[in-house]
């Protein structure tokens, strides 16, 4: 019969132990000279290996909100203004926890802004978000007329804004997709 023997060493010895064995391995590996690689043939086969599974909803919301991101940055550094800037914050609803992403014209912000201290300092009532919307209308003109000559003036802009759109309607698709076959679809999968 063979006697096996188990070391027991106390917790703070592994504290020590492990960067210890971590540092040898390393510096065992660094003094090691690098051996390269042999270069495939080029008649041989390349073995391929492929990967299909299906994307979640929150791939596809992350890709549009970082295009997004992108052409607003973008616009932002190339447009004449600061006042028709493009910013994206997570914000909480009233009446909950759950932070949205909203994106809105510095312009926009700024009046209701003015709207809030009015109502707070002075008791007027505060114009809604339409309201505040409606009266904007010449920083409207200004904003769209600025977004197309940035646009028609610069390929890189250009390219900014398809590629939300692109990714905007991906989105939507997706949604508009997994919302037709439901909850249970979408947890176990549709095999189509």
């Amino acid at each position: 019969m063979k006697t096996v023997h188990i070391l027991k060493f106390p917790l703070r010895a592994y504290a020590v132990l492990l960067p210890a064995a971590l540092l040898f391995s390393t510096a065992t590996l660094a003094a090691e000279p690098e051996t390269p690689l042999p270069a495939p043939a080029a008649n041989a086969d390349v073995e391929e290996i492929e990967i299909t599974g299906k994307r979640t909803l929150l791939t596809f919301r992350m890709e549009m909100q970082q295009a997004e991101d992108h052409m607003f940055n973008l616009f932002n550094s190339l447009n004449s203004s600061n006042k028709l800037d493009l910013t994206c914050e997570q914000q909480t609803r009233a009446l909950s926890h759950i932070k949205q992403r909203s994106c809105n014209r510095r312009y926009i912000e700024e009046a209701r802004m003015d709207e809030i201290q009015l109502a707070m300092f002075l008791g007027i009532p505060a114009k809604s978000d339409l309201q505040i919307w409606n009266e904007n209308a010449q920083n409207h003109r200004q904003f769209s007329a600025e977004l197309k000559a940035l646009a028609e003036q610069h390929p890189e802009m250009l390219a900014a804004i398809i590629d939300v759109v692109e990714k905007r309607k991906r989105y939507a698709e997706e949604q508009r997709e997994r919302s037709s076959t439901g909850l249970l679809g979408n947890l176990v999968g549709n095999e189509d």
